[in-house]
C-alpha cells in the first residue's frame, strides 16, 4: 500500500507531470528494474583496465537510460524531505513476504546492486556524487542486503562487510536529522556482535 501511495504521490507531482510519462512513474520504475536484473554490473576484475573503469562508472546510464537516470535525480532533488521513510518502505517491501505487486527485485538483484555501490570505484563514484544522509541511508541498506545474502550463502564476490558496519556506524552517530537512527544504530550494533 505504501509502494502505490509513493508512486501515485510522485505523479501528481508538478516535475514529474511535465515529463509526460506514459502510465506515470510506476512504468518507468518496473522497466528500470527489469534492465538492471538483465544487465548486473561487473563488481570484481573493475581495475583491470581503464576502459572498464570507466564503463563501470557510467554503468547506471548505459543500463537505465538519461530519462529514468534524470526521474531519479529529480525525486532525490524534489523528495528529500520523505527519502528516509521512503527507503525504509522500499526495503521492506523488498524483503518481505510475496506480494501481488511486480518489481521486486530478487535477493540476488539487490545482492549485486549492493556489491556495485560498496566494493567498486564506479558504484563508491556514484555514492560521492549524492548527499551524505542519501550516501548513509543507502550504505546502511546495501549492508542489510549484503547480510541477508550471507544468511542465504549467497556472496560469491566475497564482500566482507565488517568493515562497512563499523564505518557506517561511526558515521550513522554523526548524522543529525535522521528519524529511524536509534533503528539503524541498534541494527548496526546487532551486526557488528554478528560478524565479530
Amino acid at each position: 500500500r505504501r509502494i502505490r501511495a509513493f508512486f501515485s504521490y510522485l505523479d501528481g507531482r508538478d516535475y514529474i507531470r511535465a515529463r509526460n510519462l506514459e502510465g506515470g512513474v510506476y512504468p518507468q520504475y518496473l522497466a528500470g528494474v527489469e534492465a538492471l536484473a538483465a544487465h548486473p554490473p561487473r563488481v570484481t576484475g573493475e581495475t583491470e583496465s581503464l576502459f572498464e573503469m570507466l564503463k563501470n562508472v557510467s554503468y547506471l546510464y548505459r543500463v537505465l537510460g538519461k530519462q529514468r537516470l534524470q526521474i531519479v535525480a529529480d525525486v532525490l532533488e524534489h523528495e528529500s524531505e520523505i527519502l528516509e521513510p521512503t527507503m525504509r518502505a522500499f526495503y521492506q517491501w523488498y524483503s518481505g513476504s510475496s506480494d501481488r505487486l511486480k518489481g521486486r527485485p530478487s535477493l540476488a538483484t539487490q545482492y549485486a546492486y549492493a556489491s556495485y555501490l560498496v566494493d567498486t570505484f564506479g558504484g563508491r563514484s556514484y555514492l560521492l556524487r549524492r548527499d551524505s544522509r542519501t550516501r548513509l541511508l543507502t550504505m546502511y541498506y546495501c549492508i542489510l542486503v549484503l547480510d541477508r545474502s550471507n544468511d542465504q550463502k549467497l556472496n560469491p564476490n566475497g564482500i566482507d562487510i565488517r568493515p562497512l558496519v563499523a564505518s557506517t556506524a561511526r558515521d550513522m552517530r554523526a548524522q543529525r536529522g535522521l528519524t529511524f537512527q536509534k533503528q539503524y544504530l541498534a541494527e548496526l550494533d546487532r551486526l557488528a556482535r554478528k560478524y565479530p
